[in-house]
């Protein structure tokens, strides 16, 4: 029997990390590709942390409303909410 048991903590780390990236390439004015990289490897991130908070529980069906909402956000939505922070 495994003693490891799987959180969501390194998921909601990296995110974060991608928060922060995505904040500092928009305050040093940075080129719009990097941006728009950052926001796309935000949204992965996100996606992730949904999957595994999902996982740590009873299985409920599968990919959840959020899970659409974030699918379907266009980037430069991602960057306005990250611009007013």
């Amino acid at each position: 029997m495994s003693n490891y048991i799987p959180t969501h903590r390194k998921k909601i780390y990296s995110l974060h990390k991608k928060e922060r990236k995505l904040i500092g390439h928009l305050k040093r004015n940075e080129s719009k590709q990097k941006i728009i990289k950052a926001a796309e490897e935000i949204r992965v991130a996100k996606l992730l942390v949904l999957k595994a908070k999902r996982n740590e529980g009873p299985f409920d069906g599968g990919p959840s409303e959020r899970d659409a909402y974030w699918l379907a956000l266009p980037v430069e939505e991602i960057i306005s909410i990250y611009t007013k922070k």
